[in-house]
């Protein structure tokens, strides 16, 4: 069992910072905190081996990503008596990364880099292959706005 860690208010100032800009300039963070960067810096450091700060993502424009070009997150729910299954097969599908468990609506998210939607498909037909995954669905990212794709049945153009 983890010890509960105690954060104060200096350190609610912080996360609300990396909240907003991961990679926030400490000497912004230490003058709204009235410290030192040095004493931010430290934060930080408990705040991440405390596990209050388990890590940091990244957000890419996808027209710099060279040979891929379809980006999407996928959210699975699954019978659970075959999760250790279904996360192997998950992670010898080419193409998914960042496979992470959930709570709340979905099981599992895994993020997705195909060089094309039809690669994309592809990887959707064979997971929809596999009895354990219950339902699948797809945010397909683009620069200008966020696509859904829920249950449905994805052919080739």
């Amino acid at each position: 069992m983890r010890a509960e860690v105690k954060v104060d208010k200096i350190d609610i100032k912080i996360l609300k910072h990396l909240i907003r800009d991961a990679r926030a300039n400490l000497k912004d963070i230490a003058k709204d905190c009235g410290v030192s960067a040095n004493a931010i810096f430290k934060r930080i450091n408990h705040l991440e081996k405390s596990g209050v700060v388990r890590g940091y993502s990244l957000i890419f424009s996808p027209e710099v990503a060279g040979d891929f070009k379809s980006f999407s997150t996928i959210w699975l729910n699954i019978d659970l008596t075959h999760e250790t299954a279904a996360v192997e097969f998950l992670r010898k599908q080419d193409g998914l990364f960042n496979i992470f468990r959930c709570v709340g609506r979905y099981d599992i998210v895994a993020y997705c880099a195909t060089k094309s939607i039809h690669k994309l498909e592809e990887t959707l037909q064979n997971l929809k292959k596999q009895e354990w995954f219950r339902e699948i669905v797809v945010n397909i990212w683009s620069d200008t706005q966020l696509l859904t794709l829920e249950n449905v049945e994805l052919k080739p153009i």
